[in-house]
């Protein structure tokens, strides 16, 4: 077990006493511990730790009371020993560095020296041969000078380091310190009142704790404090309902876990309790319940003030009580709350307390008319304030998200120049591709083109056919012929182009999986090469449907339940419509309607029409799929409130390969063929397929099938 683990568990209580509320310059350490022994591999302890003793003197250091309240001579005790050794380890080296940053920053507020230990901690590991054993202590290093940076306003500079630190953190027991990255960005947002942007890292931030070990103390501290914070964004946009939810699971969590442990220290279990009681008075006050919000910020302040507890919380609870009773008028307890927040101000000082509290002075003499007092307590409070003000202006105009993207972009260049002659590989390989593609696509509609020409032909023949009634039945043979060759030539197409075009998209995907090295444009070549090889073989697949043809003396049909169809069709489509923010409705009658169909068939016919909804139909529109159980007939309808079809296309929609072709309102791209094949599925069943539509204001497709019963 490693010194900074031994340090972490022995001492934690000090550590969570010295957290001012919702600040995390002080973390670093209880995130390591969470890391090390709740998400750390088991063996990792013993390969990087060779100098016996050290972690003991280490231990001593940090926890002899004698020198407890004297950061400067634990230094110097910890300086003399390590003069005297012979040989330390890599990570001795670093824990001592670390210990020294530690105390320079949080108790001596000694930033310069802070920073040049943290310095030293990167120089220790980065001449390191590249370990998996060292990530954990490269990554807690880079936070370590993100905070340094954070602490002196330097903010962009800090989200370097905390950045480059979540880089790091890319192995199987890092979720602890992914979820540290989420946490800063988090209080950065919250910093800036982005509380909706806050609320979504805060919650990514639990997701990555969520698999960590919660027996270790600081695991759960950190949960807690995270749901609590979840619940703090939810109040700050006025989502007060949401806010008690979570503020009341924090306290679940609270009370399950003292369940479990009821050995560690109980106080901590109640300062936690504590900052969460007043949270909830801030959101009773909110909803104007004054008598609950009184009860809770009371309870709050009695928890919190006692020695060793969260002071700092209960200060900002307690002018929040003052503030109430000001409120109400009640200017004996006002005073009265005030003066125990003077009390605590004076030997442990908070810029942002004092701030409220000469601000409610200021407010009382006002309002009681004694403008030479209120004057004196409003330059303090103006003065104060924007002192403050000055380092939350520089916070507020940094772009957070920005910064993070443009680390990512500079991130990826760099990859780039490493690896520019397997771009230039892949780029000629694109190149080819793209060629093949065209070709591809040049011999389809060629196919089509021709396939259009044998259907005039046929067109032609019958035509001759009915005009010439001594031949009509050699031309009727004729024209049998023609159209199995048709089908036949649709078939061998079909099926020939899939293999190569199925060839062309696994390559695509080898090629988008298999190499990092590749640039936006040349995976959006590819990806168009993936997405035209999957319109091609679907185009191939509606091609062999059509040219298969329906007979309705042949087709295998059995009892199939009406509404569970339209049911499973609406399932498979629910997808693409949520894609789109749609709704799919229905109306059906309640008692089931049995039929004798070809499910399969039926289902596509079905399918094809919901899916022409959908494609084109707006985003965040309903369609509305129905069912009438009439005397003779089963009549389906399906509308949308889409584009409509124009009066010219009208009389074509049900042609197999129509000329009357849109793109869908996402741009998706059409075949011609769906209602077509509708239309052969429903007349092979003995019905009938129509539609009413008006242009933008929608289309409503009806499915008639008789009543009838199996023999």
């Amino acid at each position: 077990m490693t010194y900074l683990l031994r340090y972490t568990l022995l001492k934690i209580n000090d550590f969570i006493k010295k957290l001012p509320y919702h600040s995390f310059r002080y973390i670093a350490i209880l995130f390591f511990l969470g890391y090390t022994s709740s998400c750390n591999s088991p063996d990792s302890e013993s390969k990087l730790h060779v100098t016996p003793n050290i972690g003991d003197v280490l231990d001593k250091t940090a926890h002899n009371d004698s020198l407890n309240l004297q950061p400067q001579r634990k230094l110097h005790y910890l300086d003399s020993f390590y003069a005297t050794q012979h040989y330390i380890s890599v990570i001795d080296k670093w824990e001592y560095y670390y210990f020294c940053f530690y105390t320079y920053m949080n108790n001596l507020k000694d930033d310069k020296k802070a920073m040049l230990y943290t310095d030293s901690m990167l120089l220790l590991i980065q001449s390191q041969k590249r370990s998996t054993h060292l990530n954990d202590y490269l990554s807690m290093s880079y936070y370590s000078k993100g905070d340094v940076l954070y602490h002196q306003g330097l903010f962009n500079d800090a989200l370097d380091y905390f950045y480059l630190a979540n880089k790091c953190v890319t192995g199987k027991y890092d979720s602890l310190l992914s979820s540290y990255y989420n946490y800063r960005i988090a209080m950065v947002m919250y910093k800036q009142q982005k509380y909706d942007e806050s609320n979504v890292y805060f919650k990514r931030c639990y997701g990555d704790m969520y698999s960590c070990n919660d027996m270790q103390f600081s695991v759960f501290y950190r949960k807690q404090e995270v749901i609590n914070s979840v619940a703090l964004t939810y109040y700050k946009i006025n989502e007060l309902d949401s806010a008690l939810i979570y503020y009341n699971k924090t306290l679940d969590y609270i009370d399950k876990y003292t369940k479990k442990h009821p050995y560690v220290g109980m106080g901590d279990y109640e300062k936690a309790k504590g900052v969460v009681f007043g949270n909830i008075g801030s959101v009773y006050e909110a909803m104007k319940n004054f008598n609950l919000a009184k009860e809770y910020y009371i309870k709050s302040i009695d928890i919190n003030s006692l020695p060793g507890r969260e002071m700092t919380d209960a200060q900002f609870t307690s002018i929040k009580l003052a503030k109430l009773f000001f409120q109400e008028r009640d200017f004996t307890n006002m005073f009265e709350v005030l003066k125990k927040v003077r009390v605590v101000l004076d030997s442990m000082p908070n810029i942002e307390v004092e701030i409220e509290w000469n601000k409610i002075i200021y407010e009382y003499y006002s309002s009681n008319h004694e403008p030479d007092k209120a004057f004196t307590y409003s330059q303090k409070y103006i003065q104060l304030k924007d002192s403050l003000s000055k380092r939350a202006n520089s916070l507020n105009e940094m772009d957070v998200n920005g910064v993070v993207a443009n680390l990512d972009n500079r991130l990826e260049i760099s990859t780039l120049k490493k690896t520019n002659d397997t771009k230039q590989f892949y780029l000629i390989v694109a190149v080819v591709m793209s060629i093949l593609l065209i070709i591809i696509v040049i011999l389809i509609v060629s196919i089509l083109r021709r396939t259009r020409k044998h259907i005039i032909a046929l067109s032609q023949l019958n035509q001759q056919v009915n005009e010439q009634k001594i031949q009509l039945e050699l031309a009727l043979v004729a024209l049998e012929g023609l159209n199995k060759e048709k089908d036949r030539i649709l078939r061998a197409v079909a099926h020939d182009l899939m293999n190569p075009i199925a060839a062309i998209s696994s390559l695509s995907d080898l090629v988008l999986f298999s190499s990092d090295g590749l640039n936006d444009e040349q995976k959006e070549y590819l990806e168009m090469i993936k997405s035209v090889c999957t319109n091609a073989i679907s185009l191939s697949k509606e091609i062999l449907e059509a040219a298969t043809a329906i007979d309705p003396d042949t087709m295998e049909k059995s009892e199939v339940n009406v509404q569970q169809l339209i049911t499973e069709s609406i399932d498979l489509l629910q997808f693409k419509a949520s894609d789109k923010g749609q709704k799919i409705v229905t109306e059906m009658p309640t008692a089931p309607v049995m039929l004798p169909l070809n499910k399969e068939k039926m289902w596509r016919a079905i399918s094809n029409i919901i899916n022409n909804a959908i494609k084109f139909s707006p985003e965040g529109v309903t369609i509305v799929v129905g069912m009438q159980n009439l005397d003779k007939e089963v009549v389906i309808t399906i509308k949308d409130n889409g584009i409509g079809i124009p009066s010219s296309m009208k009389d074509k929609v049900f042609e197999t390969f129509t000329e009357a072709r849109r793109l869908g309102t996402a741009g998706e791209k059409p075949f011609g063929l769906g209602l077509s094949i509708t239309r052969q599925v429903v007349g092979a069943h003995g019905g009938k397929v129509w539609f009413e539509s008006e242009p933008n204001k929608g289309t409503t497709f009806f499915i008639s099938l008789p009543k009838t019963r199996m023999v």
